[in-house]
């Protein structure tokens, strides 16, 4: 059977432009561009950004093909850069069947997960090699971006899997914080269903989440409530005291910031990075 010419116009998927045409075999085109597809004319390597019609059935009947195509840009690695210095690895998987809507979950971005935390002081000479590893990358791998640094090189933090081996109570957040707002649990921006076995509370201006495990909670991470939360300006002393019953750290990793319960610098840290968290004025 003789194999079928096709009359293929291109596009410039911005503006629309025509800026090539060809007369190809069929049996040189695919047979659906409906996954993502990359083609090469001449030197220049294009992402199909639409075809009409899109399938190899469709364009073999009509004998014309229409492509809208983007250049593919490629980047050197070394160029990139990341506005965070390091990232916790692994992030926790999904529970299958459930789903965040209509619930009142926390959402994080994947990235945020365990970004400042709790973590049990037997870690220490962990939480030290972790703190030194993105020291480095903040003194030989990052640069000013304006106001903030951008970051040539990701640590990705693995030597602590479970920060609270031992567990805290299931009931540590109410007993400490009788006002806590319970949430069904928590949810990555990106995702339908909750991450497994988590929870999450909101004391004031901040949200304890993390993940329960059969020694109780063995992840117990801090993230901003939203604008709208009340203030708590009990909050550090609280925290303070719940640090040092439980024998925990709080640990700031993008920080590179460790802070004990009755460690002076933990109110102006809660201050700054939760400014709702700020003691009254007296007078």
């Amino acid at each position: 059977m003789a194999d079928p010419r096709i009359e293929v116009q291109f596009r410039n998927a911005t503006t629309g432009a025509v800026f090539a045409q060809a007369t190809v075999p069929a049996s040189q085109l695919p047979a659906s561009f409906a996954p993502a597809t990359t083609m090469f004319l001449g030197e220049a390597e294009y992402t199909v950004v639409q075809a009409h019609p899109p399938t190899a059935t469709e364009f073999g009947q009509t004998g014309r093909l229409v492509l809208h195509l983007a250049p593919v840009t490629r980047v050197d690695p070394r160029q990139i850069l990341y506005s965070l210095p390091t990232l916790c690895d692994p992030i926790p998987g999904l529970q299958p069947g459930t789903s965040k809507r209509g619930q009142p979950v926390v959402e994080l971005h994947e990235d945020e997960w365990r970004q400042i935390e709790c973590v049990s002081r037997q870690h220490a000479p962990a939480i030290a090699q972790e703190c030194a590893a993105i020291r480095r990358i903040f003194q030989e791998a990052s640069t000013a971006a304006g106001a903030v640094r951008a970051f040539r090189v990701l640590h990705l933090r693995q030597a602590i899997p479970v920060p609270i081996p031992a567990g805290l109570p299931i009931g540590a957040i109410v007993q400490t914080w009788p006002a806590a707002v319970p949430y069904a649990g928590v949810a990555y921006l990106q995702a339908e269903e909750l991450i497994a076995d988590g929870f999450a509370f909101r004391v004031g201006p901040l949200v304890f989440y993390g993940q329960v495990g059969a020694a109780g909670i063995v992840i117990l991470g801090l993230a901003p409530a939203s604008a709208s939360a009340p203030a708590a300006p009990d909050l550090a002393v609280q925290l303070g005291a719940f640090l040092t019953r439980y024998d925990l750290l709080l640990v700031d990793w993008c920080a590179i910031q460790v802070l004990a319960g009755a460690e002076p610098a933990l109110p102006p840290y809660l201050a700054r990075r939760f400014p709702e968290s700020r003691p009254s004025p007296k007078g």
